[in-house]
């Protein structure tokens, strides 16, 4: 059993030290997979889904070359039907990267698309960042 404050998973996600490394697919990936397994309540996977997603996340460097990566995980999110937790997820990483992703046309879009990611919303969510991402 895990220490209190620790996970059970033996996962540490790879950085990422090259701006042209493509991790669009790596975070869709953990996103469908926690969607597909909420869909059918199987809990131990969803939470290693989102774990992965979020050490993904905390590990990523936002190249600038790197920022649709993210753009295209958070309009998954927002598109789709997808669970609150995983909403959260994203929107308090979006809440941390938001200077660097208003550079990009397609985040300004999403955002007046989706009034989940105004800036207020973005904005309480990243009070409670450091603890939600690392699935606490």
């Amino acid at each position: 059993m895990a220490a209190a404050g620790s996970t059970p998973f033996n996962y540490q996600a790879r950085p990422n030290p090259d701006p042209q490394e493509y991790y669009t697919h790596i975070m869709l990936c953990h996103a469908r997979l926690y969607v597909f397994v909420d869909c059918y309540g199987v809990v131990a996977l969803m939470r290693l889904a989102r774990y992965k997603l979020g050490q993904t996340l905390v590990r990523f460097t936002l190249h600038d070359e790197r920022v649709e990566d993210v753009v295209k995980l958070i309009e998954y999110c927002f598109a789709n039907p997808t669970p609150d937790d995983l909403h959260s997820l994203v929107s308090m990483y979006a809440a941390c990267k938001v200077e660097q992703l208003h550079r990009s046309t397609n985040f300004r879009l999403l955002l007046a698309a989706h009034s989940e990611l105004s800036a207020a919303s973005l904005e309480r969510s990243w009070r409670d960042w450091p603890t939600k991402l690392e699935g606490n």
